[in-house]
């Protein structure tokens, strides 16, 4: 039997063997990228041989039939070479370090640490961006804030009339009282008028029956009060105990206990007359005309009215008296003033309050609302200054009825006050202050 010849019209690439290619591990130097791009031709190659024999073997070289153990020897050696080259991996399958070249094989655990290591990166650039941008970037929107002059609302200090109030303790007294006492003894036989009832001068009050009948009358007209004695008590001339007592409230008395400092601050405010003042010489005889004349200071200049029950009393009063000393040592200068009351409702030994208004000339008032009030009493205010710039100042003022202050040092006319954001400035700071005209309390 005749040998076959080996055929040679079979495709070149089927008679090519490839070398087993021994895979480093993944501790070694990686593959490059163009021995992994060679690796990846030739799988590509053999593919392409394999799929050519198959087609080959179908048909008929030169006409003849190809013998099956040629044919088997022809495709075990492409099957061989293939499977060869899929047994280099490409480098593709493992991660490179680009730092000191060694690869490692991307496992699952490898993956998470990759990513672990990715997300701090990209939390540590986030908060490492932010501290830059704090302590550079953030600076340039600060300083052109600073070239943002604060726009604040001021009042200019200015000197006109100003009303003052005060608000003092009273005591209501009787216009007049008279105790009644009997001028000469004897037994009583009658009363003739009704406890606490509205007695006329003139009105008869008792009867004392000595040797002959004797009648007591009413010296005043105003309440009588009751009796301190009854019928068949036996009275004697001019004795210490009253039978009882009269008091006339209309008009009645109210003694105003003014503070001596408030007195003195009225005198410097008012500025009366040189003769409203106290004279030189303590030794004038014309003391009462000194008294006068301080009754007159009030009159001309103070406005009283009284407080009955929280509201206004309708009529005014007149000042009767100034009694500068104080025999209670309680340092009030007692200033006894005159109401009418016709309607009787005012009573002797009421207690209630009294206001005193007067107006002060060429005074700098300011809001209350400008200042603070810090402790001890001491009054602060913001001012800003020629050069646009703020102050802080303490001045010294009492306050007035119209929730002001009345400005006794500390400021001068034309200051200009800081009257809204005082909260906003500090000391020495530029502003734009805006005048706005003094409104009060605003």
């Amino acid at each position: 039997m005749k040998q076959e010849e080996p055929n040679n019209n079979l495709p070149p690439a089927s008679k090519k063997v490839i070398k087993k290619k021994t895979i480093k591990k993944p501790i070694e130097v990686a593959q490059t990228t163009a021995k992994t791009t060679s690796i990846e031709a030739d799988i590509k190659e053999l593919q392409k041989s394999l799929k050519m024999f198959q087609t080959h073997v179908k048909g008929k070289t030169n006409g003849k039939k190809q013998s099956e153990p040629a044919i088997k020897t022809e495709s075990q050696t492409l099957q061989q070479n293939l499977q060869v080259a899929h047994k280099s991996e490409p480098v593709s399958r493992f991660y490179t370090s680009p730092a000191r070249g060694v690869k490692l094989k991307k496992t699952p655990i490898t993956k998470l640490i990759i990513v672990f290591v990715g997300l701090l990166l990209l939390f540590g650039g986030f908060f490492a961006y932010k501290i830059v941008y704090k302590t550079i970037f953030a600076k340039k929107p600060a300083a052109a804030a600073t070239e943002e002059v604060l726009q604040i609302k001021v009042i200019k200090a200015k000197r006109g009339e100003a009303l003052m109030q005060k608000t003092i303790p009273a005591i209501l007294r009787p216009y007049r009282l008279a105790q009644i006492r009997p001028q000469i003894g004897g037994v009583i036989t009658k009363q003739f008028f009704k406890e606490g009832e509205y007695v006329s001068q003139g009105d008869a009050l008792y009867e004392i029956d000595p040797a002959e009948k004797t009648i007591i009358k009413a010296p005043i007209s105003g309440y009588i009060s009751r009796s301190y004695i009854t019928i068949g008590d036996l009275a004697v001339a001019n004795q210490t105990q009253p039978l009882a007592n009269i008091t006339q409230t209309d008009p009645i008395f109210a003694d105003l206990l003014l503070p001596q400092a408030d007195f003195a601050e009225m005198l410097s405010f008012i500025k009366p007359q040189p003769s409203h003042l106290p004279p030189q010489n303590t030794d004038n005889p014309d003391d009462k005309k000194y008294r006068k004349s301080l009754a007159d200071v009030f009159n001309n200049f103070v406005d009283i009215s009284l407080l009955v029950n929280g509201e206004t009393y309708p009529h005014k009063a007149k000042v009767h008296s100034v009694e500068v000393i104080s025999e209670d040592g309680a340092n009030s200068v007692v200033v006894r003033a005159l109401f009418n009351n016709p309607q009787r409702i005012l009573l002797g030994g009421m207690v209630t309050e009294a206001i005193l208004q007067y107006s002060v000339s060429n005074a700098i008032t300011i809001p209350q609302r400008t200042t603070a009030i810090e402790g001890g009493g001491q009054i602060n205010l913001w001012i800003v200054d020629g050069e646009n710039k703020t102050k802080q100042k303490t001045i010294f003022a009492t306050k007035t009825s119209q929730n002001s202050w009345i400005v006794k040092s500390g400021l001068s006319e034309n200051d200009l006050v800081v009257f809204e954001g005082q909260n906003k400035i500090k000391n020495g700071q530029i502003v734009n202050p805006q005048i706005v005209e003094n409104q009060g309390e605003g």
